[in-house]
C-alpha cells in the first residue's frame, strides 16, 4: 500500500494533446513553456511544448501549442546562425539561462525559409516562462533568410 502512494507522488502529471495536424502527444507539466501573453496575434495561445524533431540534431525544433492543438511552429536558435544577433537583445530580467528562440516560415520552396529576427521568443530556462519580444529599430527582418546565415548589414 506505501509503495503504491509513493508512486503515486512521485508520478508527474502531464497534458495529453490531439492534434489532426501534429498528432496526440503526452507532454509532462514540467516540459510546459508559458507566455502569459500569448504570442503577437495569438493571445489565447499562452502555452506551448518544445519538441524535438524526430530522426536526429537538428538546428531545428517544434514550438506546439498546448491550448490550440493545431497550431504549431519551427523555430530555431537565431544566435547560432548569426552570432551577432544576441547584442541586439536587451538583458533579460534577472533571469540567468535564457534560451532565444526565432519563428521560421517554411514556404513552397524549401531554399526560402526565413526566420523571424524581428520578433523572438525569450525563454527563461529556469521558471520556463517566455514572452515573445519585438525589437524596435532593430536591422532584422520578419523574414531574414536562413540561407543566408551572416549578419545583415546595417540598415539604419
Amino acid at each position: 500500500m506505501a509503495e503504491a502512494a509513493r508512486q503515486e507522488l512521485t508520478a508527474t502529471a502531464a497534458v495529453t494533446v490531439q492534434s489532426a495536424r501534429f498528432g496526440t502527444h503526452t507532454v509532462p507539466e514540467e516540459c510546459i513553456l508559458t507566455f502569459a501573453e500569448g504570442l503577437v496575434g495569438i493571445p489565447q495561445a499562452t502555452r506551448f511544448w518544445l519538441a524535438e524533431p524526430a530522426g536526429g540534431p537538428s538546428p531545428f525544433r517544434y514550438l506546439l501549442s498546448i491550448d490550440l492543438p493545431d497550431l504549431g511552429f519551427l523555430v530555431c536558435d537565431p544566435c547560432q546562425l548569426w552570432p551577432a544577433y544576441a547584442a541586439e537583445l536587451p538583458a533579460a530580467e534577472g533571469a540567468g539561462d535564457v534560451q532565444v528562440l526565432a519563428i521560421v516560415t517554411v514556404r513552397d520552396e524549401p531554399r526560402t525559409l526565413t526566420a523571424n529576427l524581428l520578433a523572438p521568443l525569450l525563454i527563461d530556462c529556469e521558471t520556463r516562462r517566455g514572452r515573445q519580444l519585438v525589437l524596435d529599430g532593430s536591422r532584422y527582418s520578419t523574414r531574414q533568410p536562413l540561407t543566408q546565415p551572416t549578419d545583415p548589414p546595417a540598415t539604419r
